[in-house]
């Protein structure tokens, strides 16, 4: 197999200010259900850095993927901190940054990054600094294109798109973006089949929301209208991978119960964990790694998802952790064409 592209995946960053970092040592160790008020750690930031340059170094072709929740609370302080770490390599207070000065071209807002932009505040008309960074509740992005000429396009969905300002879904952090789908239709009907595509979305397929014996709606779910939507729309469009983040569960990859796909081939998801959020004895901070790889014996290409994960290791880098962690699986493959 020969690697033809690279994409790096984060998610979940949760940019904040130095008092809110320690939020979690305060409250969200006792209460999980406000764990996405918890900040970045500076540390992390560093050792993204350097696994995103030595990635650079010995990769052929490397391009970033963000599935969402730059911010903890969608303040303009937090945005421009994540800008300036995603966008530049100049020296910052506690980092240096990446320097993909296109990181947008292949990234989707979080529910944290459409709040009205008020600490500690979820409810109201979200910052307009995000709709500056995402005009668009669905697009397509050309990437690159095969050695056979078939271009490979991410497509991008906001999954807040149909979230009212006070509505349930944004105190729940549930997905709701039907709107946005039908959206992305009308795009992919009046282009060529014969492409690859590859969609990005902050809310997880696969996760089925978090259960309280309290509440009879999951709390990080998608609504059912939503779920429906997208698993037609895998099909219909002949998607066969899926990137998120949004769970905060340490990581997962595989395919999707019950959605074949319009090939046969199944639908993989790769749901990334936080990369760079503060953690204290909650699990692992992860990224993706994915690769484009060809074979050239059956003039097939796969799309590998390998974990890379910062957790208990002393290294200052994100490490590959294998085919399995934590006794899940933490690599899998899907053929994407033909």
């Amino acid at each position: 197999m020969g690697i033809v592209k690279t994409y790096i995946h984060i998610s979940d960053l949760h940019f904040a200010g130095p008092t809110q970092r320690f939020f979690y040592d305060r409250w969200a160790r006792y209460f999980p259900v406000l764990d996405g008020l918890v900040g970045h750690d500076p540390n992390k930031l560093n050792y993204l850095e350097n696994t995103y340059g030595r990635l650079k170094a010995t990769e052929p072709d490397v391009d970033l993927v963000v599935t969402g929740d730059l911010t903890a609370q969608s303040l303009d302080s937090e945005f421009d901190d994540a800008e300036c770490f995603l966008e530049t390599v100049t020296p910052a207070p506690t980092f240096y940054g990446l320097g993909v000065a296109a990181w947008k071209d292949l990234a989707v807002p979080g529910n944290h990054d459409q709040w009205p932009g008020i600490p500690f505040t979820p409810i109201g008309t979200c910052n307009a600094r995000v709709r500056a960074i995402f005009p668009h509740t669905a697009s397509v992005t050309h990437s690159f294109t095969l050695a056979n000429g078939v271009p490979v396009v991410f497509l991008e969905l906001n999954g807040d798109a149909d979230v009212g300002a006070a509505s349930p879904e944004r105190v729940l952090a549930r997905g709701s973006f039907v709107s946005a789908i039908h959206r992305l239709r009308n795009l992919l009907d009046r282009r060529d089949d014969r492409e690859v595509r590859i969609l990005l979305l902050h809310h997880s397929i696969e996760f089925p929301g978090r259960s309280y014996p309290f509440m009879t709606e999951r709390p990080l779910s998608i609504d059912d209208p939503s779920r429906t939507e997208i698993e037609k729309l895998l099909s219909d469009y002949d998607i066969r991978v899926v990137l998120t983040g949004h769970a905060h569960e340490p990581f997962f990859v595989g395919p999707l119960q019950g959605v074949a796909g319009r090939a046969g081939f199944g639908v993989m998801e790769s749901r990334c964990g936080t990369t760079t959020q503060r953690l204290k004895k909650r699990g692992l901070n992860s990224l993706f790694v994915h690769r484009v790889e060809r074979d050239a014996s059956t003039h097939t290409f796969i799309w590998r998802s390998s974990l890379y994960t910062h957790g208990a290791s002393r290294s200052a880098r994100f490490t590959a952790v294998g085919a399995t962690c934590q006794g899940r699986t933490a690599e899998d493959r899907i053929q994407i064409f033909p």
